[in-house]
């Protein structure tokens, strides 16, 4: 807040590639060497730049893995899960999914960049979910018959049908949200 477009370019031409670091150090001074900048103006920007944070470490966090969009999902991420939304992507990156608007796709992204195994069982676990949420969607139910789910999870996960654990433990996921 109180820092535009030219007062960041300003900020940029300064400190370049160590901007963001600078400012993390000492907001409020950082912000108080920009012409025409007030003590009140810094500290607005202070505060707004502290609060944005977490943010900011999804942001980078998130695209790191090559999800695009990392602006709108790292502040779903913080509103979910607040300063903690590093550790819970890191610990459960297939919570990600469960986000409102944001893809299985872009969860399993996440999770392939943090090295999870694609046989592991929360990746089948999310992606049945994926799919039964799709199944809801498109026709109004949270059913797929066994051999139906099965096929569509090799298909959507890039596996064998033999690799899939078939007795998927769905009742002790994460809930469905709808």
């Amino acid at each position: 807040d109180g820092i535009g477009r030219s007062r960041a370019e300003a900020l940029d031409d300064m400190f370049g590639d160590s901007t963001f670091s600078e400012i993390d150090r000492q907001p409020e001074a950082t912000f108080l060497l920009l012409p025409m900048v007030g003590k009140a103006t810094a500290k607005k920007a202070a505060m707004s730049w502290k609060e944005r944070r977490h943010v900011r470490e999804v942001m980078r966090f998130l695209g790191d893995s090559g999800i695009k969009e990392t602006q709108t999902i790292a502040s779903r991420a913080v509103d979910e899960w607040g300063s903690s939304s590093l550790q819970t992507l890191n610990d459960d990156p297939y919570c990600l999914g469960e986000l409102p608007g944001v893809s299985f796709l872009d969860a399993d992204r996440l999770a392939k960049h943090l090295g999870v195994a694609e046989t592991s069982s929360r990746r089948i676990q999310a992606g049945a979910l994926h799919l039964l949420r799709e199944a809801h969607g498109a026709k109004g139910h949270m059913y797929l018959p066994g051999g139906e789910l099965t096929l569509q999870l090799a298909q959507l996960l890039g596996l064998s049908t033999e690799q899939l654990d078939v007795d998927i433990d769905l009742v002790a996921a994460p809930k469905i949200r709808c």
